[in-house]
């Protein structure tokens, strides 16, 4: 079997950061989730309380809107996206120009297709 990862998905746990407006009513944000395929953020949730049910909220932001974003949102994906791959941590094979993949191991590693192990 072969198995790649392919994304990524972080929580964090949020406080004291300003409400944020969602449905014409100011929210806490309690926590921030988001998803990283390689660098590319492909989903980001943030997690509020509902005041009267008192329930999580989850708000999903659209990616194609990061402008819009809290900056402190912005800060927080940059702090933490992954690194691109510049090389296999076993055989040291260098990846491909995404930085994002390894396209040939060397013989006998471990992390190789066609090694036997």
């Amino acid at each position: 079997m072969n198995a790649e990862i392919t994304a990524r998905t972080l929580e964090f746990s949020i406080s004291d950061v300003e409400p944020i407006k969602h449905d014409f009513v100011y929210c806490d944000v309690v926590g921030l989730r988001v998803s990283y395929a390689h660098e590319e953020v492909i989903s980001l949730t943030v997690l509020t309380i509902d005041q009267e049910s008192k329930h999580l909220v989850s708000i999903a932001y659209r990616i194609d809107l990061q402008e819009m974003w809290e900056p402190w949102i912005r800060e927080l994906i940059e702090e933490h996206r992954p690194a691109p791959v510049p090389s296999c941590p076993s055989c040291a094979a260098p990846a491909d120009k995404s930085g994002c993949r390894i396209p040939e191991h060397r013989t006998g590693c471990p992390r190789s297709e066609t090694s036997p192990f």
